[in-house]
């Protein structure tokens, strides 16, 4: 396989009126050789609502990419292969794709993801100005990005 024939896209229409909206990623390997924005900017200036709904699509993607892999270890030993380290390369390309789309410029949801385990483990932030939030839900971890 050629480079050129490697392209995946992640749909993004979810978050804006337009349906052709896409980033496009060409991969070598399991390694990013180009990515692309088509039509894609930081979008601050999404509805709350539209940004939750992102955000849920998001933590859905994550239950059943854990939901999965608990049923593939039940069977034999997945965790470490090199199909669920692809899996969460892209989970990570997602997470980074939401992240610009919604204006997480500081990371809070990989810090949400991997620290706060999808909000099991609640964290508590303290802001610059002194106010402090317990970050355990989607709607938390939004303040978070907002106040970032």
């Amino acid at each position: 396989m050629g480079s050129k024939e490697n392209v995946v896209s992640i749909a993004v229409d979810a978050a804006y009126r337009d349906k052709d909206k896409t980033v496009v990623l060409t991969f070598n390997k399991g390694k990013i050789l180009e990515h692309k924005e088509l039509g894609i900017g930081v979008n601050h200036d999404l509805p709350r609502s539209e940004k939750i709904e992102l955000l849920q699509a998001w933590e859905k993607s994550w239950n059943a990419i854990k939901s999965s892999e608990m049923i593939l270890n039940q069977v034999m030993d997945f965790s470490f292969s090199t199909f669920m380290n692809e899996i969460g390369d892209m989970f990570i390309l997602y997470t980074d794709t939401v992240g610009r789309i919604i204006g997480d410029q500081e990371q809070w949801m990989k810090w949400y993801a991997f620290e706060c385990k999808m909000g099991n483990d609640p964290r508590e932030v303290v802001f610059k100005n002194g106010i402090t939030l317990v970050v355990s839900t989607i709607e938390d971890l939004l303040v978070a990005i907002e106040k970032a």
